[in-house]
């Protein structure tokens, strides 16, 4: 889809006239997903960037509502976004975000689930736990087009479990490329130890093979086990290592040095120690951490005396606290479920963010539009609907003017300069199945460097209150 005409139109030239010039955000950043970053309780979490070059740390988003869950924040190549679920006001529920390193947010939908152990591949796929299913322990994945598949067992069957039958817990969850498998840490004693059927008392990872395509896993399932402590160990976080190699980090209930810091190697699946912290009060609040490249180290979270810590390989002891001007952990709070992840990707001058609400259509469902990719001149975007009637007929409308009008009992949100009709995929009549991915290309000319645009989809549903459902609006800045 090619916007020059809209972009070359005097309607166009005056709107933009008025924008607010696009600003980049910087890379190699941790950012600190919370419920206790500006007090104790779920209404008090938010997301945080702490800036590694400087240590100045900046609140980017306060949360309505945070969920209370281990590796709850990754980022997302594909999407070039950290990806969380979250209440953000003024939306009423929890839902699914893309975050740019700026804070601007795209809802994906999935009102009040709960997701967490995101594990991102860099082509679209997204596999995660759904914390609130039963039985817990399965395996799904969002797609490119944001659509909620089940990862299903070798022969494409049944979902892939691991002990079928058995719900099995994991706390944790990564993507391995160069092997294509997804290596998923467990908490000791909520599954079998490796090669056996008694608990394990010691850290537990697993790597699932995957076919191909992402669909399947094929098996077999490999494990390998580390005894961190006797107290006790529960995965925080989990990353990739310069080398190829994988880090889980490891919250135990002991103040000594204990190799919290663990070294994965995904090939051999043999387990050693990266670095050891310990032997200071608080040490047993070692609530998330995460490898950082700007570094050459591990961050690990102290919510006791609310610092972040870096580690080299082979430390041992306090490590080396880093500044932040805000708090990264609420004063009184010790054992808050925190994620640190580090930003990936390429600084962009440009954004896309939602605003406004969907109107709901079949099964109470809104459907979803976002945009993937950076918006600059030259660019090709992903525009994504998503969760929308299944095999539906719809419409994308863009403007140069965020509005908001009454319409079809929800509300329109741009002046529909440029209309577009849309088939959405799925199958037909399912409620939140339809998915439809549209092209969008950005001028290759400088001049429209800084101008914006909204977009808003609409799509015919005997489900919604007045025939039609409606998308929440995107504003894309081309920067």
């Amino acid at each position: 889809m090619l916007i020059a005409p809209l972009l070359r139109s005097g309607l166009a030239a005056a709107a933009f006239a008025a924008t607010t010039a696009a600003q980049s955000f910087p890379s190699a950043d941790l950012y600190l997903f919370s419920p206790a970053l500006t007090g104790i309780g779920s209404g008090s979490g938010g997301l945080l960037r702490v800036e590694m070059a400087t240590g100045t740390g900046t609140l980017l988003r306060n949360f309505q509502t945070t969920p209370q869950s281990q590796d709850a924040l990754a980022f997302d190549p594909y999407r070039n976004a950290l990806v969380f679920m979250a209440g953000i006001a003024p939306l009423p529920n929890i839902l699914l975000w893309q975050c740019d390193g700026s804070g601007r947010t795209q809802s994906l939908g999935y009102p009040n689930r709960s997701f967490a152990a995101f594990a991102p591949t860099g082509n679209g796929r997204i596999y995660l736990a759904d914390r609130a299913e039963s039985p817990a322990g399965r395996i799904h994945y969002l797609d490119a087009a944001n659509q909620y598949q089940t990862l299903m067992d070798a022969a494409g069957a049944v979902p892939f479990e691991f002990f079928p039958g058995q719900a099995t817990q994991y706390a944790a969850m990564i993507y391995h490329a160069s092997t294509n498998a997804l290596f998923v840490a467990q908490q000791a004693g909520l599954s079998p130890a490796c090669g056996g059927t008694t608990a394990s008392t010691g850290l537990i990872v697993r790597k699932v093979p995957l076919s191909v395509d992402g669909s399947r896993a094929i098996g077999p399932v490999s494990c390998v086990e580390f005894e961190v402590s006797s107290s006790g160990e529960v995965p925080v976080g989990i990353d990739a290592l310069p080398g190829g190699d994988l880090l889980v980090v490891v919250d135990t209930n002991s103040n000594a040095a204990e190799p919290r810091m663990v070294r994965i190697d995904p090939v051999a699946m043999t387990a050693s120690t990266w670095a050891s912290n310990g032997s200071y009060t608080g040490a047993a609040a070692t609530n998330a951490g995460c490898y950082s490249g700007s570094a050459g180290a591990v961050v690990v979270l102290d919510t006791f005396a609310d610092v972040l810590r870096s580690f080299t390989a082979g430390q041992a002891g306090l490590g080396t606290v880093l500044p932040s001007s805000v708090p990264v952990s609420a004063a009184g709070a010790s054992g808050e479920a925190a994620t640190l992840a580090e930003w990936r990707g390429a600084a962009c001058a440009g954004y896309l963010q939602s605003y406004g609400a969907g109107l709901n259509g079949s099964g109470n469902i809104a459907p979803v539009l976002v945009g993937n990719g950076c918006p600059v001149p030259g660019a090709t975007l992903d525009l994504h609907v998503s969760s929308a009637l299944g095999g539906g007929v719809g419409v994308l409308g863009f403007g140069v003017f965020q509005i908001a009008v009454p319409l079809f009992g929800g509300t329109l949100l741009t002046t529909p300069d440029v209309i577009t009709t849309i088939l959405l995929g799925g199958t037909p009549f399912a409620s939140g199945q339809g998915a439809v991915t549209v092209p969008f290309a950005v001028p290759a000319d400088p001049a429209v460097s800084g101008l914006q645009l909204f977009a808003q989809g609409a799509v015919l549903d005997p489900g919604a209150i007045q025939g039609v459902s409606l998308t929440s609006g995107l504003q894309i800045v081309i920067g």
